[in-house]
């Protein structure tokens, strides 16, 4: 009996912590709705571009919004390097060719990953509404930066 009370409270716990969560995430769905939909009536239409700080490395980014109807319909990213040289195939490479192998496959899967931001930002509508992807999540903050200052344009 002694053995039973414990394994029963543990049970209970676990059963507890695994209850279902979908009203409360409903409600939340429905207050941010409404800021969302508010945030979007402010916005001017017309196609806006913003460039983000530099990072620790001097890279940057720039996107450019487009807004129809006080809605984000388009959005695009260039990602460039310290230099101004916009980041592609060659990103991770050293002197032209690939040294590190691992080095280059982490700078390639950063810039597909940041090449969601805009495809989140246009189906979600709103910056505070993006999620990290694997691989590119300090590229966000830097998306979240250029998107912020490209839709201060739009107000």
């Amino acid at each position: 009996m002694k053995k039973l009370l414990p394994i029963l409270l543990a049970f209970t716990l676990v059963l507890t912590a695994c209850g279902n969560k979908n009203n409360a995430e409903k409600k939340n769905e429905g207050a941010n709705a409404g800021t969302q939909t508010e945030a979007q009536a402010e916005l001017k239409d017309g196609t806006y571009t913003g460039v983000s700080e530099k990072d620790e490395h001097g890279g940057y980014m720039e996107t450019t919004i487009t807004v129809e109807n006080g809605k984000i319909t388009d959005a695009t990213l260039k990602n460039f390097d310290a230099d101004g040289t916009e980041k592609g195939e060659d990103y991770g490479k050293v002197d032209g060719e690939i040294k590190d192998q691992a080095m280059y496959d982490k700078a390639q899967q950063s810039l597909v990953g940041a090449a969601e931001y805009p495809k989140q930002l246009v189906e979600k509508g709103s910056v505070d509404a993006l999620e990290a992807v694997s691989g590119a999540t300090i590229s966000l903050e830097i998306y979240k930066d250029a998107a912020n200052k490209a839709l201060e344009q739009a107000k």
